[in-house]
């Protein structure tokens, strides 16, 4: 690891640690602190850390806040959409000797989704997983067309959501699996 953060309410406090900080790293780790990415911040206009944004709230319960950047949720997105498009292949009634479908890149893919979800858990995401997840799911539930409505009056054809989806969602909508 070599990301390091010291937090203190008093800036004069951490100014004069930067030198025995970088001097242990030469004599210990072979390593030293890189002068363009070390800075001292104020945590209330927030930092950059491991990829999330880390700003300080009032709240004694929450006293830090972390939110994941757009570009991380874009390509969330991205991963779903890739998904829904990429579907699944098509079911057939299979015979017991026939070779099983190959989900290998659906597989790959929800890998890629669900780590994705571990990562939000962390951060204030729960709105923007639930909005994306339910989407997803409506994009992806199978449809059906009633066939008593057709049979009765041919002009009138009902199209209704079938309740089988090929994914499974987890009601916290933290991860996501092929039923």
């Amino acid at each position: 690891m070599d990301d390091l953060t010291l937090l203190h309410n008093d800036r004069s406090f951490l100014e004069p640690l930067e030198k025995p900080i970088n001097d242990w790293l030469k004599k210990y780790r072979f390593m030293e602190l890189n002068p363009r990415k070390s800075s001292l911040s104020d945590l209330r206009s927030g930092i950059n850390y491991l990829g999330y944004r880390v700003v300080q709230t009032d709240s004694p319960k929450n006293p830090a806040k972390l939110r994941s950047p757009p570009k991380r949720n874009w390509d969330f997105i991205a991963d779903l959409r890739a998904l829904e498009k990429k579907g699944l292949p098509k079911k057939t009634k299979s015979h017991p000797f026939a070779i099983a479908p190959n989900y290998k890149a659906q597989r790959e893919r929800l890998a890629s989704i669900n780590s994705r979800l571990g990562l939000f858990k962390h951060s204030e995401s729960y709105r923007f997983k639930k909005q994306a997840m339910e989407h997803f799911r409506k994009q992806t539930v199978s449809l059906t067309i009633n066939l008593q409505a057709m049979n009765q009056d041919q002009s009138e054809v009902s199209i209704t959501e079938d309740e089988w989806s090929p994914f499974v969602i987890k009601e916290d909508f933290s991860s996501i699996k092929l039923s």
